[in-house]
């Protein structure tokens, strides 16, 4: 387990299980990539000499009715569903989105051997046991947590020192080398702020202020997009449209990130040690190992 701002231990993926300390929690997830395509069909088509047709006269093809639809056509989806193009569904959304629901937890509970109960709690208590979506502006927006820390790691590739700086100065709540959970004097803000936040940073730099963000209704930073998005702005549209792919995110942090000690805690409801992976060695100042642990004997 690395140290307190330490980026990962593996060299072939150093991002990969990264987490950090504080009143919050901060969850890290990659995401695998499924892509669903289609394979198209060859038709041979035998071309014969026909006899000279009057100057007048409609070819079959003319006069023929059009061919019906296939089902594939029919299901295609009018609007983008990130859950078809993935495969997770059948049929497409056309871009309303999907609720998680009881089924979710059940499925990924037979396919890993842990309770659907301890997923369940889980989830309530790391996003607060509020829904996953707020309205901004009349717009449907997923929950998300703007980390000032994150947006300075990643302009720090793309910036001078000299830039870093002067940002660091004149907006400390959008770009700082330390996180506002270690700082007394700066604050996260409301719910609502965090869109403003995050508005205010992509003015700085689109791609890196999506990646500084934890979203949805399993607050996964937006660092993974490239798992199972083309772009962050794919990622952000996604979140904001469809709580599946926010259980997507959940589902492959338990399988692939964390792995074995989490799957681990989970069906040894080792509640302490769940929290200790979600939110850091600081956990117990939250209490969040007594919270699980609630919740999951009140479900």
């Amino acid at each position: 387990m690395q140290k307190i701002g330490e980026i990962g231990n593996n060299p072939q993926k150093p991002d990969s299980g990264e987490y950090w300390t504080g009143n919050h929690q901060e969850i890290f997830a990659e995401v695998i990539y499924l892509n669903k395509t289609a394979q198209s069909q060859t038709i041979n088509v035998d071309i014969k000499a026909e006899a000279k047709k009057p100057e007048n006269a409609k070819s079959p093809a003319q006069v023929a009715a059009p061919p019906k639809p296939t089902k594939k056509e029919e299901d295609k989806p009018k609007g983008k569903c990130y859950c078809y193009l993935q495969g997770i569904v059948d049929t497409a959304c056309n871009g309303k989105g999907n609720a998680v629901t009881d089924k979710h937890f059940e499925s990924l509970a037979k396919d890993i051997g842990v309770e659907a109960k301890v997923f369940k709690a889980v989830a309530i208590v790391e996003s607060g046991g509020r829904k996953s979506f707020l309205t901004v502006n009349g717009e449907q927006k997923a929950k998300i947590l703007y980390e000032r820390h994150y947006m300075y790691r990643f302009l720090k590739k793309i910036k001078t020192q000299e830039e870093l700086d002067k940002l660091k100065k004149n907006t400390p709540d959008l770009v700082h080398n330390i996180g506002t959970y270690k700082d007394k004097n700066a604050k996260y803000g409301s719910e609502k702020e965090q869109f403003e936040k995050l508005k205010k940073a992509k003015e700085i730099d689109n791609d890196s202020a999506i990646k500084s963000c934890s979203w949805g209704k399993f607050q996964v930073m937006g660092k993974y997009y490239n798992y199972l998005y083309g772009s962050p702005n794919e990622m952000e549209e996604a979140m904001n449209m469809c709580e599946v792919q926010h259980f997507a995110y959940f589902k492959v942090y338990l399988k692939d990130v964390t792995g074995a000690s989490m799957i681990k805690a989970m069906k040894e409801k080792n509640w302490n040690k769940i929290a200790e992976l979600y939110n850091g060695p600081d956990y117990a100042i939250n209490k969040y190992h007594t919270k699980m642990k609630n919740q999951y004997e009140k479900l």
